[in-house]
Order: structure tokens, then sequence, then C-alpha cells
């Protein structure tokens, strides 16, 4: 029976050594520019996450940088530019704004990220399914815009000083 654990003993310490061999080839270090693995939406979508917890200067600058750079590398994509561009100018509107900002951008925001994310995926997504969600989401930015310049003129109208006469007219030392 010894010599049945003594052979055990033997494979299992040889099966540990062929696991926890130290390598003498290193493996390469993968660049951050690199394509093997490389998710072109990875940072604006931590950035997106970073937003829903908390709008700072800090995290809107760094969203409009990723956004724009996003915007240089896919100039020609017809479906893919549109929709960064309205994350853009979503992102812009929150930035300025913050937690004043309409209530519903941080919904659109997400949204256009997501469909973004889909498009994006282009082995997942056929052009006539990407042009669905484009306009899907022109649809929502279009709302979104409408609604934003609308309670604008509200708060103008509801904030805009007395006409000249009638201030006059109220106060009766002036005349």
């Amino acid at each position: 029976m010894e010599k049945n654990e003594n052979t055990f003993t033997e494979k299992v310490e040889s099966i540990l050594d062929e696991l926890f061999a130290d390598d003498e080839e290193t493996p390469e270090t993968v660049e951050e520019g690199a394509p093997v693995g490389y998710y072109p939406l990875r940072f604006l979508k931590a950035t997106v996450l970073s937003i829903d917890w908390e709008i700072t200067d800090e995290v809107m600058g760094r969203f409009i940088d990723q956004v724009e750079r996003l915007k240089e590398a896919h100039q020609e994509d017809k479906t893919i530019l549109p929709l960064l561009q309205m994350l853009g100018s979503t992102g812009q509107h929150i930035r300025i704004f913050k937690e004043n900002a309409h209530p519903t951008a941080l919904k659109v925001l997400k949204s256009l990220y997501l469909t973004l994310e889909k498009a994006m995926s282009t082995d997942t997504t056929g052009e006539v399914e990407k042009s669905r969600l484009l306009f899907r989401e022109i649809r929502k930015f279009k709302a979104l815009k409408a609604q934003i310049v609308e309670g604008n003129l509200a708060l103008a109208n509801r904030i805009k000083p007395a006409p000249p006469q009638a201030a006059a007219a109220s106060h009766p030392d002036s005349q």
C-alpha cells in the first residue's frame, strides 16, 4: 500500500509542478490602442455610469472629450456620427445645468449611449436596424430639445421685467 501512496503523491506533485511552474516566457502586455480585446466604448461606458452617480465638471468634461474622440474616429459613419452628436449635445446640456438639467436629459443620454453600443456591434445589427434605432433616438432627442426650449420660454416669460410704461404708471413720484 505504501507503494500506491508514493505513486499517488508523485503524480499529485507532478501535476502541481506543471500547474505552478514558472514559465520562462512572459506574456506580452497589451497596449491601450491595440486591437486585441479593445472595446472602443469602454471608457465612455464607465463615464456614463459615473454620471449616473454624480454629475461633476470633471466627469462631464471627460464625457465630452470621449465623445469628441469617437466623433473624429467615426466621421464617415452615417449612423454612429449622428448618435455621437446627439450624445455630445445632451452631455453639454447636463454639463451646463448639472442637477437643474431637464429631468429627462439623463434618460435620453443613457438611451443614446445604449443605442450607440448596439449600433457599434456590427456583427449583431444590420444597416436597416441601425437606421431604425437612429431614427428612434432622433425622435427622443428632438422631443427633449423641444421640451427644453418650451421650458426656457416659460421661464423667460415668468421672469420678464415689467414694460417701462407699466413701471412708470405704478410710481406716482415719477410724474
